[in-house]
């Protein structure tokens, strides 16, 4: 029996060019119409689950709402948590923490943020999510709308790719407002398969 993760990225925040872990940034007025746009290509959702913090949240809760969809808001698909790095802008980083910063770039399984999430907790954190969702909505269809962090992983954990290293976050794009969809055909996973990456619609601001 076939479980689809259908895996939609928030669209582009108000607070930008930053290192956005827990930081609770809103929408742009862009980013509301990127999801705007391409959602209309998202059909035939059993349910919606979303991360609880408010660039996912507010347009899950319209789109199930609107669509008459089951809704579900949990705290495990939240981005990793930077710590003290958290909402700093990558210029500042780089100015004011060159050489660390650059060791959690280039690796950030043994270099991770200050008071921040291990990619090993994150990792953790998302495998316990996933397999709730495996075993409580087996045979679903489900729109997960979520963060770059925690798509690439779980795009990682489809093809094999070596989660706890800087591959999944610097080998493939996932993009503001993008779509992406795993099919799962059985209950532990072993046999999952990316069906389709980074889909996005072209918008401007009107």
């Amino acid at each position: 029996m076939k479980t689809s993760l259908i895996l939609f990225r928030h669209g582009q925040p108000q607070l930008q060019n930053c290192l956005l872990g827990r930081t609770d940034s809103k929408l742009s007025a862009l980013g509301w119409q990127q999801m705007e746009e391409i959602s209309s290509e998202i059909q035939n959702i059993d349910l919606v689950i979303t991360s609880p913090l408010l660039r996912c949240k507010q347009f899950a809760v319209e789109f199930a709402s609107k669509n008459a969809i089951p809704f579900e808001c949990e705290e495990d698909w939240q981005e990793c948590n930077f710590g003290d790095w958290d909402g700093l802008s990558y210029e500042k980083l780089y100015q004011e923490n060159t050489e660390p910063f650059e060791k959690f770039i280039s690796n950030p399984e043994k270099h991770g943020a200050p008071n921040g999430e291990s990619l090993t907790d994150f990792k953790q954190r998302i495998d316990q999510a996933l397999n709730r969702i495996l075993k409580e909505h087996k045979g679903k269809t489900i729109l997960l709308v979520s963060h770059a962090g925690v798509i690439r992983n779980l795009i990682a954990w489809a093809i094999g790719i070596e989660r706890l290293s800087n591959k999944p976050y610097q080998r493939y794009s996932i993009d503001y407002a993008s779509v992406s969809q795993i099919d799962v055909f059985d209950d532990t996973g072993l046999f999952s398969q990316l069906k389709y990456m980074n889909k996005v619609a072209e918008v401007s601001l009107k």
